[in-house]
């Protein structure tokens, strides 16, 4: 049976119409055939068969990564587990990032960022070395030359000690440059934190934490944009490690100001107070009610709380755009058995009613909207809905048991298109945002 085409993958303009494009693989017995496509139309750009050598957990490759080239434009790296291969905007490949046989965790990690001037992508590459450490290298993405190096000790002494997690940061230092923290679960008991320089991989700044549970690590750093108004993001780590919520400052590390217990996460919304800086919802999910509570990103101070008794169990809080076009991001709440969306600016519940996908923009010009699919009888029926209101913008009926996939700008307005798949294989139908259209299908 021929491959089946895979993982459509929505990637900077390549062609040069100022039009985003898509990336898809198809994975045969010892070959991986990615192909690329105009955004609009889905009119063939280029295809390359990559060799995929059997590993003994997967065969073959299992990501795309969008990626800016060296020229500026799109292009895209295919993550082969053992192996990341950057391909130009034509098709390409550019250089090959080869992984280390021994990690322990399989295959190495990959962190994005613009480390380096250039408008390439750059990679911080994760790769094990003798004697428990850990080496990190930023490689430039015009070329695929490694730039710099640290090294972090991934020592430990029991359970999920020597975890070593990176995450892209923005621009710490104020060098115009991308940076990122690392996060190392250095004992049963200890995490550590530390910022590194993305252009020399110098260290700017480290903390340890001790947790209260040898069980639960703290995870890598959550970014959560410049919430304590000094021009550099800031970020918290996972709130079951010390049974509380710790905004710390991406400038130093230190902490900021803490809050609540071990399930209280953190959602970046915007400016509720109207003070100029962006503030946060916090969101409890496992206490009796329920409960949102909007607070001050520089102090923490309670704007508001609001306790939330939703039916069904099982919560799970996300953010969805700003679906009452107040300026403020709002919340879902599922709780697989009501679909809750609730005011980010207030903690009010907006409406509850039927499992809604988010597009992140406007299908009306008006506020974020939501998308949904039904299917009845053989036919799926994707409907765009928005997102004040849920009132049907359009709908769309596909004749394949197909369910959103996601949403992205491709024919050049400004209501992004819904992309269908089964379960993230074709057939794809590319859905105009404004109108629900198909603009293209690929089977």
């Amino acid at each position: 049976a021929a491959a089946v085409p895979s993982l459509l993958t929505v990637v900077p303009d390549m062609d040069g119409d100022a039009l985003s494009d898509v990336v898809t693989f198809a994975q045969g017995t010892d070959s991986c055939l990615v192909e690329a496509r105009r955004g609009i139309d889905g009119v063939p750009l280029w295809q390359v068969t990559l060799p995929t050598p059997i590993h003994p957990s997967v065969n073959g490759c299992i990501k795309l990564v969008p990626r800016v080239t060296a020229t500026g434009r799109g292009g895209v790296f295919v993550d082969i587990r053992k192996a990341y291969v950057a391909i130009s905007e034509t098709g390409a490949v550019s250089y090959v990032l080869a992984g280390n046989s021994d990690d322990p965790q399989g295959w190495p990690a990959r962190v994005l960022l613009d480390a380096i001037p250039g408008p390439a992508t750059d990679v911080v590459y994760r790769a094990p070395t003798q004697a428990g450490k850990v080496v990190l290298t930023v490689f430039d993405g015009a070329t695929g030359l490694p730039r710099n190096a640290t090294v972090v000790d991934a020592h430990g002494v029991s359970g999920l000690a020597g975890e070593v997690d990176i995450s892209p940061a923005g621009d710490l230092d104020s060098d115009g440059l991308e940076d990122f923290i690392v996060h190392r679960t250095a004992t049963s008991t200890t995490d550590t934190f530390a910022a590194y320089a993305g252009v020399s991989a110098n260290r700017l700044w480290a903390f340890t934490i001790t947790r209260t549970t040898s069980l639960l690590g703290a995870g890598r750093a959550t970014m959560l944009g410049d919430v304590t108004g000094d021009g550099v993001a800031d970020f918290s780590y996972s709130p079951e490690a010390r049974r509380q919520f710790e905004l710390r400052s991406g400038a130093t590390g230190a902490l900021v100001w803490s809050r609540g217990a071990g399930s209280t996460y953190p959602f970046a919304v915007g400016d509720i107070n109207s003070d100029g800086v962006d503030d946060l919802v916090l969101a409890d999910r496992h206490p009796t009610p329920l409960s949102v509570v909007g607070v001050d990103g520089p102090t923490g101070a309670v704007i508001y709380a609001t306790a939330l008794t939703p039916g069904g169990v099982g919560p799970r809080f996300s953010l969805v755009g700003d679906v009452d076009a107040d300026g403020v991001g709002d919340l879902h709440l599922d709780t697989k058995g009501t679909d809750d969306f609730i005011s980010g600016a207030t903690g009010a519940v907006l409406r509850s009613g039927s499992k809604r996908v988010p597009v992140f923009g406007s299908l009306d010009g008006s506020g974020d909207d939501l998308i949904s699919s039904e299917w009845v009888a053989g036919i799926t029926t994707v409907r765009g809905h928005d997102g004040a209101t849920d009132a049907i913008l359009w709908e769309r009926a596909l004749s394949t048991n197909v369910s959103p996939m996601n949403a992205a700008r491709l024919d050049g307005d400004a209501a992004p298109e819904v992309i269908t798949s089964v379960f993230d294989q074709a057939p794809f139908n590319v859905l105009r945002g404004s109108d629900g259209a198909v603009l293209w299908t690929l089977s």
